[in-house]
């Protein structure tokens, strides 16, 4: 559909999906996977970017929302901007990419085929002990160096978690969309397509990128590549468990390393850990590098379609009746001063009202 070809409208109050993404690469990824593109309904402008539309087999209407910047501030601000803007959202995906933890041996090399390499997709998962997002940069300074505090968050709805582990059970069976998504996606726009495994390099833990910061690394020797069984398909694998989260970059293999073995910590990333602790919410990463100094921009497009093709298949396990049925998230949330431009708690009360006046209509207005 071009932008000049008509386009349905729906107020506000249909939309019940939120997802949020940071950068371009994730935006378009995202945009590209709806079904069906809306017109945009008119919204304050709130420093978000939107699209709206429609994606899965159930219909969702859902709302995507790119933050303005980087880092937890910015993804709990533009969330906390769409819920207060549509207000019959459930929870929020927070799809995007990361940086992945292998449990590749660093010295001895030969790395198991189900190993995590560059374009699979890590999940935020609770256990007993977690709500699957770690928030790594909480702790101390001693006289023995900074002692880390384990900052466990909230756990999701349950409703995202069992659509996780159902999702798991497709997969293992072979009815897995992921491919057919992505397919489709890489005809649209070429960017996005498989950039090879041969450009999947992981170096060995103490070896610096040769051109660090330039987004290429193209100098660095293979001497130092830790060899590793490949794949003979190119499809994603799927893992699920503790994503670390940070105000800062992870580009430190020694300490990725050592999260990964003492905190099996799977991937790390930038924004999860406030969306996480404020609202109902899953976290979604593509595997774009390593979380080391070779950090590069070569597979940020693959991997950013990789994580909303999963937050799609997702959606498909996830009746629209059992969305409607779920409090929306600006009840849920705790606001705060700094999340509205100093707007009062009675933000909550007003959702809350809302959403008891909503909830039961919408299943008959919106066709559920």
């Amino acid at each position: 559909m071009s932008d000049t070809d008509f386009k349905q409208e729906f107020p506000c109050d249909a939309y019940t999906v939120g997802w949020v993404c940071v950068t371009r690469p994730e935006y378009l990824a995202s945009k590209v996977l709806l079904d069906e593109e809306y017109e945009h309904p008119t919204v304050p402008l709130d420093g978000n970017q939107y699209v709206v539309g429609r994606m899965g087999k159930y219909k969702h209407k859902i709302v995507i929302a790119k933050s303005r910047s980087m880092g937890q501030s910015a993804a709990v601000f533009a969330a906390a901007k769409m819920v207060d803007n549509f207000k019959n959202i459930r929870f929020v995906l927070m799809v995007g990419t990361g940086g992945g933890a292998t449990n590749a041996p660093a010295e001895s090399g030969g790395g198991e085929l189900d190993d995590i390499l560059l374009g699979d997709v890590v999940v935020s998962m609770s256990s007993s002990t977690d709500g699957g997002v770690l928030q790594y940069d909480m702790g101390k300074q001693t006289d023995e160096g900074f002692e880390m505090i384990k900052c466990h968050l909230n756990k999701p709805y349950g409703l995202l978690t069992d659509a996780v582990h159902t999702l798991w059970t497709e997969h293992e069976a072979g009815k897995n969309k992921m491919q057919k998504f992505m397919r489709k996606a890489t005809d649209t726009v070429s960017r996005f397509k498989f950039p090879g495994r041969e450009a999947d390099r992981l170096f060995k833990p103490d070896y610096a990128c040769e051109t660090e910061g330039s987004g290429v690394c193209s100098n660095c020797s293979e001497t130092f590549v830790v060899s590793r069984e490949r794949r003979t398909s190119d499809r994603p694998h799927i893992y699920s468990g503790l994503i670390g989260s940070a105000n800062t970059v992870m580009k430190n293999a020694e300490k990725r390393d050592f999260m990964r073995q003492n905190q099996n910590v799977l991937c790390f990333e930038m924004e999860a850990a406030s969306l996480m602790d404020n609202f109902p919410c899953i976290v979604i990463r593509g595997i774009s590098d390593y979380a080391d100094s070779h950090k590069n921009d070569r597979w940020q497009h693959y991997a950013a379609l990789s994580a909303a093709a999963y937050a799609k298949n997702l959606l498909d396990i996830i009746p629209a009746r059992k969305i409607d049925k779920a409090m929306a998230a600006g009840f849920v949330v705790e606001v705060d001063d700094n999340m509205l431009d100093n707007r009062p708690q009675q933000l909550l009360l007003d959702n809350r009202s809302h959403y008891m006046q909503n909830a039961a209509d919408l299943a008959q207005v919106y066709g559920r």
